[in-house]
């Protein structure tokens, strides 16, 4: 059976029924360029919340329940506007990065909140 590789469309003879590259070096860099253009699509995203998490797992280290300036979490090159989920209680929606919800005072301050259990 002819058929063509998916990654060169150049034309083999398949020894198997659902064979659909040439080689296993073909199927290897196809799967792999489709992850990676996968993970750089969604790197918009997932890089700031990573650096997000990591500046507040350095500031909660210590403790449950924290509160900061919005410049100094700035400052300290956090981003506002990335959360993972949305932490419901009260009938109050509140933005959640990971275990932390983040809830908003009234001054120019941000409650930090770390969960200790899901």
């Amino acid at each position: 059976m002819i058929r063509n590789d998916l990654l060169t469309n150049e034309e083999f003879f398949a020894k198997r029924i659902n064979q659909k590259f040439a080689c296993s070096a073909n199927r290897i860099k196809f799967h792999n360029d489709r992850a990676t253009k996968f993970r750089h699509s969604f790197s918009q995203f997932s890089k700031p919340v990573q650096e997000n998490l990591k500046i507040l797992n350095e500031l909660m280290a210590n403790s449950f329940d924290e509160k900061f300036h919005k410049q100094f979490l700035i400052g300290k090159g956090y981003s506002l506007g990335f959360f993972t989920h949305v932490h419901e209680k009260d009938s109050i929606t509140y933005f959640a990065l990971s275990n932390y919800i983040i809830v908003p005072t009234k001054d120019d301050y941000v409650r930090i909140i770390k969960q200790k259990k899901w």
